[in-house]
């Protein structure tokens, strides 16, 4: 016998449906088993259901998980909350603006995972710049 769909309002719980959320089968969250769904004491926080592709970057010590939600958004997961010279210590300006965040947050891998590297990243200007392009004012 299968089950039979119903109507609920997702939006009277503490984890309402936004964004890509909404598209998700029921079956995803509360379980894939044919004679039993959960529906109690499921998680609410995103490293409960998926992986830090940050792997840990962005923990706080006042908040011992990632907090997607500073930077993204469930609409599609892309970095829309975040500005650089506002949360960042490296504000961009001048030729910087230009640099695509690829040219200083590069892919690397840690127990054979890949990830971007967005902290700590070393700001010292020799980091990226020889000492003849930062005196000729050029990268």
């Amino acid at each position: 016998q299968s089950w039979r769909q119903i109507s609920y309002d997702h939006s009277q719980t503490k984890f309402p449906l936004e964004g890509k959320h909404k598209t998700i089968a029921c079956r995803a969250c509360h379980g894939k088993d044919e004679k039993e769904m959960k529906f109690v004491s499921l998680p609410l926080n995103c490293s409960e259901c998926h992986e830090d592709i940050h792997r840990g970057q962005f923990v706080l010590e006042s908040h011992p998980k990632t907090e997607c939600s500073r930077c993204h958004t469930s609409a599609d997961w892309k970095p829309e909350k975040f500005a650089h010279n506002r949360d960042t210590a490296f504000k961009l300006d001048g030729a910087h603006l230009k640099v695509a965040c690829t040219g200083c947050h590069k892919q690397t891998v840690d127990s054979g995972k890949p990830y971007i590297k967005f902290k700590p990243l070393d700001t010292a200007c020799n980091s990226c710049h020889s000492d003849k392009s930062i005196q000729g004012g050029k990268s």
